[in-house]
């Protein structure tokens, strides 16, 4: 059932579900929705001022969701912060050799013989997210394996590259999943997401009733963590 109420001066719909629970909860959902479910004889004013009480949480998150809308390729700019697989790090450069990037607790230094090249500034960060999201795919494809392999779906080669309009791909017939670098710059789940996903195609190459029976099974949330990855669209530009 759809609702709204009004928190400071924005309308905002939630989902409303009646049920036998003790008390009004409240959910914010991966894509910024809300849902709350109540006693079946809870009073709508109640459940509306529950809602609204809970205004400061709920326009945060929203906020945060709609930051995350935003988020483009980083620059490779001092003082510049990126989201490394859901851990935000400040960028910072210094003189050194040779090239490379080094993650040093909630930081990220990009070692440099040049620092004002920003041409090498931008190839560092990117074989460091490249690499990255290579390692990351590996871990996250071990871990899901277990699932696929009585089915007798090979452990695939795995491949990482910018992509425009993709987050993965797969091809059965040469056992390989490519993954689109900038699945680093996105929360953990939304990376075993496209991992499943694209395992699943092994089994079925197309988005059929089997295919998503079968990704349900390994990964019930799947949904809920494609929303997730909807809001880092700007990334696949």
């Amino acid at each position: 059932m759809r609702k709204s109420v009004e928190i400071k001066g924005r309308r905002l719909e939630y989902e409303l579900t009646r049920k036998k629970v003790k008390n009004i909860n409240m959910r914010i959902r991966p894509d910024g929705s809300v849902a709350v479910s109540a006693p079946p004889g809870e009073p709508l004013q109640h459940i509306e001022d529950f809602v609204a009480s809970k205004a400061a949480l709920i326009l945060s998150a929203i906020a945060a969701l709609e930051e995350q809308r935003k988020v483009r390729w980083p620059g490779a700019q001092e003082g510049e912060r990126l989201c490394l697989l859901g851990q935000t790090l400040t960028l910072s450069l210094e003189q050194g050799a040779p090239n490379r990037a080094e993650q040093r607790g909630i930081g990220l230094a990009l070692i440099l013989r040049d620092t004002e090249n920003p041409a090498l500034r931008q190839r560092t960060l990117d074989a460091f997210l490249r690499e990255s999201c290579a390692r990351a795919a590996a871990e996250v494809c071990r871990k899901l394996y277990p699932a696929f392999s009585p089915m007798g779906v090979p452990f695939p080669a795995l491949r990482t590259r910018r992509m425009k309009s993709r987050w993965g791909s797969c091809m059965p017939r040469e056992k390989t999943i490519t993954f689109n670098t900038a699945l680093v710059l996105t929360p953990p789940e939304c990376l075993e997401y496209v991992a499943a996903h694209e395992l699943c195609h092994f089994l079925h190459p197309n988005h059929s009733a089997d295919f998503y029976h079968s990704l349900s099974h390994c990964m019930p949330d799947w949904a809920e963590r494609k929303k997730t990855l909807s809001n880092f669209a700007g990334l696949v530009r």
